[in-house]
Protein backbone atom coordinates (compact mmCIF):
# COMPACT_ATOMS: atom_id res chain seq x y z
CA UNK A 1 0.00 0.00 0.00
CA UNK A 2 2.82 2.38 0.93
CA UNK A 3 4.47 1.77 -2.45
CA UNK A 4 1.16 2.48 -4.23
CA UNK A 5 0.77 5.84 -2.49
CA UNK A 6 4.36 6.78 -3.40
CA UNK A 7 3.59 6.07 -7.08
CA UNK A 8 0.41 8.20 -6.90
CA UNK A 9 2.31 11.05 -5.22
CA UNK A 10 5.03 10.90 -7.88
CA UNK A 11 2.41 11.06 -10.65
CA UNK A 12 0.76 14.09 -9.02
CA UNK A 13 4.15 15.79 -8.71
CA UNK A 14 4.89 15.17 -12.39
CA UNK A 15 1.47 16.51 -13.41
CA UNK A 16 2.01 19.65 -11.33
CA UNK A 17 5.39 20.12 -12.96
CA UNK A 18 3.86 19.85 -16.42
CA UNK A 19 1.49 22.69 -15.56
CA UNK A 20 4.45 24.95 -14.72
CA UNK A 21 6.29 24.50 -17.99
CA UNK A 22 6.64 27.24 -20.60
CA UNK A 23 4.10 27.13 -23.45
CA UNK A 24 5.58 27.60 -26.91
CA UNK A 25 3.54 28.52 -30.00
CA UNK A 26 5.19 28.62 -33.42
CA UNK A 27 4.28 29.92 -36.87
CA UNK A 28 6.19 29.55 -40.12
CA UNK A 29 4.02 31.50 -42.56
CA UNK A 30 2.73 35.05 -42.93
CA UNK A 31 -0.87 34.37 -41.92
CA UNK A 32 -0.13 32.47 -38.71
CA UNK A 33 2.73 34.81 -37.76
CA UNK A 34 0.44 37.81 -38.28
CA UNK A 35 -2.10 36.31 -35.88
CA UNK A 36 0.57 35.95 -33.16
CA UNK A 37 1.92 39.47 -33.80
CA UNK A 38 -1.48 41.18 -33.76
CA UNK A 39 -2.57 39.41 -30.56
CA UNK A 40 0.71 40.09 -28.77
CA UNK A 41 0.80 43.84 -29.50
CA UNK A 42 -2.94 44.46 -29.30
CA UNK A 43 -3.76 47.56 -27.27
CA UNK A 44 -0.24 49.03 -27.15
CA UNK A 45 -0.84 51.71 -29.79
CA UNK A 46 -4.09 52.79 -28.09
CA UNK A 47 -2.63 53.08 -24.57
CA UNK A 48 -3.73 56.42 -23.12
CA UNK A 49 -0.94 56.57 -20.56
CA UNK A 50 2.42 55.34 -21.82
CA UNK A 51 6.07 56.31 -22.15
CA UNK A 52 8.27 54.98 -24.95
CA UNK A 53 12.05 55.30 -24.75
CA UNK A 54 13.79 54.74 -28.06
CA UNK A 55 17.45 53.95 -28.66
CA UNK A 56 19.48 53.14 -31.76
CA UNK A 57 22.58 50.99 -31.54
CA UNK A 58 22.64 51.52 -27.80
CA UNK A 59 22.31 55.33 -27.90
CA UNK A 60 19.09 56.86 -26.58
CA UNK A 61 17.40 58.96 -29.26
CA UNK A 62 14.04 60.03 -27.81
CA UNK A 63 11.59 59.79 -24.94
CA UNK A 64 7.93 59.98 -25.89
CA UNK A 65 5.27 60.30 -23.18
CA UNK A 66 1.51 60.35 -23.70
CA UNK A 67 -0.93 61.12 -20.88
CA UNK A 68 -4.38 61.20 -22.43
CA UNK A 69 -4.38 64.13 -24.86
CA UNK A 70 -1.16 65.57 -23.37
CA UNK A 71 2.11 64.62 -25.06
CA UNK A 72 5.74 65.34 -24.19
CA UNK A 73 8.54 64.63 -26.68
CA UNK A 74 12.21 64.81 -25.73
CA UNK A 75 13.84 64.35 -29.14
CA UNK A 76 17.39 63.83 -27.93
CA UNK A 77 18.82 63.13 -31.39
CA UNK A 78 17.50 66.45 -32.76
CA UNK A 79 17.91 68.39 -29.51
CA UNK A 80 14.22 69.34 -29.45
CA UNK A 81 11.98 69.30 -26.40
CA UNK A 82 8.30 70.09 -26.84
CA UNK A 83 4.76 69.55 -25.57
CA UNK A 84 1.48 68.96 -27.37
CA UNK A 85 -1.99 69.30 -25.90
CA UNK A 86 -5.62 70.15 -26.56
CA UNK A 87 -7.32 73.23 -25.19
CA UNK A 88 -10.80 74.54 -26.04
CA UNK A 89 -11.10 71.88 -28.71
CA UNK A 90 -7.93 72.96 -30.53
CA UNK A 91 -4.52 71.27 -30.88
CA UNK A 92 -1.36 73.06 -29.74
CA UNK A 93 2.39 72.51 -29.90
CA UNK A 94 4.71 74.30 -27.49
CA UNK A 95 8.48 74.09 -27.61
CA UNK A 96 10.41 74.41 -24.37
CA UNK A 97 10.65 78.06 -23.43
CA UNK A 98 8.18 79.11 -26.13
CA UNK A 99 4.47 79.74 -26.38
CA UNK A 100 1.80 77.44 -27.85
CA UNK A 101 1.12 77.38 -31.57
CA UNK A 102 -2.15 76.00 -32.84
CA UNK A 103 -1.75 73.25 -35.41
CA UNK A 104 -3.23 69.87 -36.31
CA UNK A 105 -0.81 67.95 -38.53
CA UNK A 106 2.02 67.71 -36.02
CA UNK A 107 -0.31 66.87 -33.13
CA UNK A 108 -2.02 64.08 -35.08
CA UNK A 109 1.33 62.66 -36.16
CA UNK A 110 2.72 62.47 -32.64
CA UNK A 111 -0.56 61.26 -31.16
CA UNK A 112 -0.06 58.20 -33.39
CA UNK A 113 3.68 57.87 -32.76
CA UNK A 114 3.54 54.42 -31.15
CA UNK A 115 1.26 53.10 -33.88
CA UNK A 116 3.67 54.40 -36.54
CA UNK A 117 6.68 52.85 -34.78
CA UNK A 118 4.91 49.50 -34.52
CA UNK A 119 3.85 49.62 -38.16
CA UNK A 120 7.33 50.56 -39.34
CA UNK A 121 9.27 47.91 -37.43
CA UNK A 122 6.83 45.19 -36.36
CA UNK A 123 3.24 44.88 -37.54
CA UNK A 124 3.58 46.45 -40.99
CA UNK A 125 5.25 43.39 -42.47
CA UNK A 126 2.18 41.29 -41.73
CA UNK A 127 -0.62 43.59 -42.87
CA UNK A 128 -1.04 42.38 -46.45
CA UNK A 129 -3.76 39.81 -46.91
CA UNK A 130 -1.41 37.80 -49.09
CA UNK A 131 2.16 37.85 -47.82
CA UNK A 132 5.04 38.55 -50.18
CA UNK A 133 5.97 35.11 -51.53
CA UNK A 134 9.62 36.21 -51.75
CA UNK A 135 9.77 36.70 -47.98
CA UNK A 136 10.09 34.13 -45.24
CA UNK A 137 8.08 34.62 -42.07
CA UNK A 138 8.43 33.01 -38.67
CA UNK A 139 7.17 33.69 -35.16
CA UNK A 140 7.73 31.96 -31.83
CA UNK A 141 5.72 32.94 -28.78
CA UNK A 142 6.79 31.68 -25.38
CA UNK A 143 4.39 32.07 -22.47
CA UNK A 144 6.55 31.54 -19.40
CA UNK A 145 5.56 30.02 -16.08
CA UNK A 146 6.25 33.35 -14.31
CA UNK A 147 3.39 34.93 -16.29
CA UNK A 148 5.56 36.85 -18.77
CA UNK A 149 5.56 36.30 -22.54
CA UNK A 150 8.12 36.66 -25.30
CA UNK A 151 7.45 36.92 -29.02
CA UNK A 152 10.32 36.53 -31.48
CA UNK A 153 9.48 37.21 -35.12
CA UNK A 154 11.60 37.14 -38.24
CA UNK A 155 11.05 38.40 -41.78
CA UNK A 156 13.79 37.69 -44.30
CA UNK A 157 14.36 37.84 -48.03
CA UNK A 158 16.91 38.35 -50.76
CA UNK A 159 17.86 41.72 -52.21
CA UNK A 160 20.59 43.16 -54.38
CA UNK A 161 22.74 43.50 -51.27
CA UNK A 162 22.23 39.89 -50.22
CA UNK A 163 20.01 38.49 -47.51
CA UNK A 164 18.03 40.97 -45.47
CA UNK A 165 16.42 40.06 -42.17
CA UNK A 166 14.44 41.83 -39.49
CA UNK A 167 14.25 40.05 -36.16
CA UNK A 168 11.99 41.46 -33.48
CA UNK A 169 11.79 40.39 -29.84
CA UNK A 170 8.89 41.64 -27.71
CA UNK A 171 8.61 41.14 -23.96
CA UNK A 172 5.26 41.28 -22.17
CA UNK A 173 4.64 41.33 -18.41
CA UNK A 174 1.37 41.71 -16.51
CA UNK A 175 -0.43 41.78 -19.83
CA UNK A 176 1.48 44.83 -21.12
CA UNK A 177 4.30 45.12 -23.64
CA UNK A 178 7.43 46.19 -21.76
CA UNK A 179 10.10 46.19 -24.44
CA UNK A 180 10.73 45.62 -28.13
CA UNK A 181 14.11 44.92 -29.68
CA UNK A 182 14.40 45.26 -33.46
CA UNK A 183 17.48 43.87 -35.19
CA UNK A 184 17.82 44.81 -38.88
CA UNK A 185 20.49 43.22 -41.07
CA UNK A 186 21.00 43.82 -44.78
CA UNK A 187 24.35 43.11 -46.38
CA UNK A 188 26.99 44.83 -44.28
CA UNK A 189 24.41 47.02 -42.53
CA UNK A 190 23.51 45.95 -38.99
CA UNK A 191 21.22 48.21 -36.93
CA UNK A 192 19.43 47.66 -33.64
CA UNK A 193 16.51 49.66 -32.26
CA UNK A 194 15.25 49.26 -28.71
CA UNK A 195 11.94 50.43 -27.29
CA UNK A 196 11.14 50.42 -23.59
CA UNK A 197 7.64 51.09 -22.26
CA UNK A 198 6.34 52.37 -18.93
CA UNK A 199 2.68 52.87 -18.03
CA UNK A 200 3.02 54.76 -14.72
CA UNK A 201 3.70 58.23 -16.12
CA UNK A 202 2.19 61.72 -16.27
CA UNK A 203 2.70 64.79 -18.44
CA UNK A 204 2.60 68.24 -16.86
CA UNK A 205 2.17 71.05 -19.39
CA UNK A 206 4.24 74.14 -18.43
CA UNK A 207 2.46 77.41 -17.75
CA UNK A 208 1.60 79.18 -20.97
CA UNK A 209 -0.47 81.87 -22.61
CA UNK A 210 -2.56 81.02 -25.65
CA UNK A 211 -3.06 83.70 -28.25
CA UNK A 212 -6.03 82.97 -30.49
CA UNK A 213 -4.60 84.00 -33.85
CA UNK A 214 -8.00 83.65 -35.52
CA UNK A 215 -8.87 87.06 -34.06
CA UNK A 216 -6.52 88.47 -36.70
CA UNK A 217 -8.16 86.62 -39.63
CA UNK A 218 -10.82 88.41 -41.70
CA UNK A 219 -12.89 86.79 -44.42
CA UNK A 220 -12.84 89.14 -47.39
CA UNK A 221 -13.57 89.14 -51.08
CA UNK A 222 -10.68 87.52 -52.90
CA UNK A 223 -8.45 89.92 -54.88
CA UNK A 224 -8.06 87.13 -57.44
CA UNK A 225 -10.85 85.06 -58.96
CA UNK A 226 -8.72 82.03 -59.79
CA UNK A 227 -5.23 80.55 -59.88
CA UNK A 228 -4.58 81.83 -63.41
CA UNK A 229 -4.92 85.43 -62.19
CA UNK A 230 -2.36 84.79 -59.45
CA UNK A 231 0.05 83.20 -61.92
CA UNK A 232 -0.11 86.35 -64.07
CA UNK A 233 1.55 88.25 -61.21
CA UNK A 234 4.43 85.75 -60.88
CA UNK A 235 7.52 85.16 -62.96
CA UNK A 236 7.04 81.38 -63.01
CA UNK A 237 4.73 78.60 -61.82
CA UNK A 238 7.36 77.57 -59.26
CA UNK A 239 6.73 80.82 -57.37
CA UNK A 240 3.12 79.86 -56.57
CA UNK A 241 2.94 79.28 -52.80
CA UNK A 242 0.34 76.56 -52.53
CA UNK A 243 -0.61 73.22 -51.03
CA UNK A 244 -3.35 70.65 -51.54
CA UNK A 245 -5.05 69.36 -48.40
CA UNK A 246 -7.75 66.79 -49.04
CA UNK A 247 -10.05 68.31 -51.64
CA UNK A 248 -8.88 71.87 -50.94
CA UNK A 249 -6.29 73.92 -52.79
CA UNK A 250 -4.73 76.60 -50.58
CA UNK A 251 -2.84 79.51 -52.14
CA UNK A 252 -0.89 82.12 -50.19
CA UNK A 253 -0.10 85.44 -51.83
CA UNK A 254 0.36 89.16 -51.18
CA UNK A 255 -1.21 92.16 -52.87
CA UNK A 256 -0.96 95.86 -52.05
CA UNK A 257 0.61 95.16 -48.67
CA UNK A 258 -2.03 92.61 -47.63
CA UNK A 259 -1.43 88.91 -47.01
CA UNK A 260 -4.08 86.52 -48.30
CA UNK A 261 -5.00 82.86 -47.98
CA UNK A 262 -7.27 81.83 -50.84
CA UNK A 263 -9.04 78.48 -50.95
CA UNK A 264 -10.46 76.57 -53.90
CA UNK A 265 -12.52 73.44 -53.42
CA UNK A 266 -11.66 70.77 -55.98
CA UNK A 267 -14.59 69.18 -57.76
CA UNK A 268 -15.07 65.46 -57.23
CA UNK A 269 -13.68 64.83 -60.71
CA UNK A 270 -10.59 67.00 -60.14
CA UNK A 271 -10.01 65.49 -56.69
CA UNK A 272 -10.14 61.92 -58.01
CA UNK A 273 -7.86 62.84 -60.91
CA UNK A 274 -5.36 64.48 -58.53
CA UNK A 275 -5.38 61.53 -56.11
CA UNK A 276 -4.82 59.08 -58.97
CA UNK A 277 -1.56 60.74 -60.08
CA UNK A 278 1.65 58.76 -59.65
CA UNK A 279 3.85 60.88 -57.39
CA UNK A 280 6.99 59.15 -58.68
CA UNK A 281 6.19 59.62 -62.36
CA UNK A 282 8.41 61.99 -64.35
CA UNK A 283 5.41 64.07 -65.41
CA UNK A 284 3.76 64.20 -61.94
CA UNK A 285 4.44 67.92 -61.36
CA UNK A 286 3.22 68.83 -64.83
CA UNK A 287 -0.04 66.89 -64.51
CA UNK A 288 -0.66 68.09 -60.95
CA UNK A 289 -0.26 71.71 -62.04
CA UNK A 290 -2.71 71.23 -64.89
CA UNK A 291 -5.34 70.50 -62.25
CA UNK A 292 -4.20 73.24 -59.88
CA UNK A 293 -4.14 76.07 -62.40
CA UNK A 294 -7.77 75.59 -63.46
CA UNK A 295 -9.19 76.14 -59.97
CA UNK A 296 -11.31 79.12 -58.90
CA UNK A 297 -11.34 80.49 -55.36
CA UNK A 298 -14.36 80.09 -53.11
CA UNK A 299 -13.01 81.66 -49.90
CA UNK A 300 -10.40 84.22 -48.91
CA UNK A 301 -8.86 85.30 -45.59
CA UNK A 302 -6.86 88.47 -45.07
CA UNK A 303 -4.35 87.54 -42.33
CA UNK A 304 -2.20 90.68 -42.56
CA UNK A 305 -2.79 91.55 -38.89
CA UNK A 306 -1.38 88.16 -37.82
CA UNK A 307 1.99 89.04 -39.35
CA UNK A 308 4.55 91.19 -37.54
CA UNK A 309 4.74 94.62 -39.18
CA UNK A 310 7.85 95.84 -40.99
CA UNK A 311 8.47 98.23 -38.12
CA UNK A 312 8.31 95.38 -35.60
CA UNK A 313 10.66 93.24 -37.71
CA UNK A 314 13.11 96.12 -38.19
CA UNK A 315 13.29 96.44 -34.41
CA UNK A 316 15.00 93.02 -34.28
CA UNK A 317 17.93 94.21 -36.40
CA UNK A 318 21.04 94.16 -34.21
CA UNK A 319 19.69 91.51 -31.86
CA UNK A 320 20.99 87.96 -31.79
CA UNK A 321 19.29 84.70 -32.71
CA UNK A 322 19.43 83.78 -29.04
CA UNK A 323 17.56 86.94 -28.08
CA UNK A 324 14.87 86.11 -30.64
CA UNK A 325 14.55 82.67 -29.07
CA UNK A 326 14.11 84.29 -25.66
CA UNK A 327 11.25 86.34 -27.14
CA UNK A 328 9.38 83.28 -28.37
CA UNK A 329 10.79 82.72 -31.86
CA UNK A 330 11.44 79.10 -32.75
CA UNK A 331 14.37 78.39 -35.06
CA UNK A 332 13.38 76.39 -38.15
CA UNK A 333 16.80 76.13 -39.77
CA UNK A 334 19.55 78.07 -41.50
CA UNK A 335 21.04 78.59 -44.94
CA UNK A 336 24.52 79.60 -46.04
CA UNK A 337 25.79 80.84 -49.40
CA UNK A 338 26.15 84.24 -51.02
CA UNK A 339 24.23 85.43 -47.97
CA UNK A 340 23.80 83.73 -44.60
CA UNK A 341 20.41 83.41 -43.03
CA UNK A 342 18.19 81.73 -40.49
CA UNK A 343 14.47 81.00 -40.45
CA UNK A 344 12.19 81.46 -37.47
CA UNK A 345 8.57 80.84 -36.56
CA UNK A 346 6.32 82.68 -34.14
CA UNK A 347 2.54 82.39 -33.66
CA UNK A 348 2.26 80.21 -36.76
CA UNK A 349 4.07 82.67 -39.04
CA UNK A 350 7.52 82.04 -40.54
CA UNK A 351 10.18 84.70 -40.97
CA UNK A 352 13.58 84.79 -42.67
CA UNK A 353 16.53 86.75 -41.31
CA UNK A 354 19.84 87.70 -42.90
CA UNK A 355 22.49 87.20 -40.24
CA UNK A 356 26.10 87.97 -39.45
CA UNK A 357 27.64 84.73 -38.27
CA UNK A 358 29.43 84.59 -34.89
CA UNK A 359 33.15 85.30 -35.01
CA UNK A 360 35.12 82.15 -35.78
CA UNK A 361 32.04 80.19 -36.86
CA UNK A 362 32.91 77.47 -39.41
CA UNK A 363 30.03 76.53 -41.73
CA UNK A 364 31.87 73.34 -42.74
CA UNK A 365 32.21 72.07 -39.17
CA UNK A 366 29.64 70.08 -37.20
CA UNK A 367 27.33 72.49 -35.37
CA UNK A 368 23.84 72.89 -34.01
CA UNK A 369 21.50 75.76 -33.17
CA UNK A 370 23.30 76.61 -29.92
CA UNK A 371 26.39 77.52 -31.98
CA UNK A 372 24.30 80.10 -33.84
CA UNK A 373 22.71 81.84 -30.87
CA UNK A 374 25.18 84.73 -31.18
CA UNK A 375 24.43 85.27 -34.88
CA UNK A 376 23.42 88.92 -35.32
CA UNK A 377 20.27 89.88 -37.23
CA UNK A 378 21.01 92.14 -40.22
CA UNK A 379 17.53 92.16 -41.79
CA UNK A 380 14.26 90.33 -41.15
CA UNK A 381 11.18 89.75 -43.30
CA UNK A 382 7.96 87.74 -43.38
CA UNK A 383 8.14 84.49 -45.34
CA UNK A 384 4.89 82.50 -45.14
CA UNK A 385 2.39 80.99 -42.76
CA UNK A 386 3.56 77.67 -41.32
CA UNK A 387 2.02 74.71 -43.10
CA UNK A 388 1.04 73.43 -39.67
CA UNK A 389 -1.67 76.13 -39.30
CA UNK A 390 -3.11 75.82 -42.81
CA UNK A 391 -5.86 76.19 -43.66
CA UNK A 392 -6.56 79.22 -41.50
CA UNK A 393 -10.24 79.43 -40.64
Amino acid sequence: MKKKWMIIALCLLLLAGCGNKDTVTKADNQKDAAALVNEFYEGLAESDIVMMKTSMNGEETSVYTRDGDKIHVDDIASDMNFYMFKENGKNYTMFEGGEPTQEDFMYDMYANMIEMSLSMFVTGYYQAEDGDSALKYSAVRTDKKDGSSELVTSVSGESGEGTGEITTTGIKKDGKVRSIEVHMKSGDNDTQFNYEFDYDVTVEIPEHTIIDMSQFYRHVESPYANVEEVLETLDSEEELNHMVSGDQLIVITEKDGHQYQMVAKLSQEDYEEYEALDFFADDYAEKAFEIIRRQSFTDCIDFTEAVLSKEALDAYVGKTAGELADEGFENNGWFFGDSNGMSFEKDGMEYEADVELPEGFDIDADFDYEDLRDAKIIAMRFSSPSYSILPME
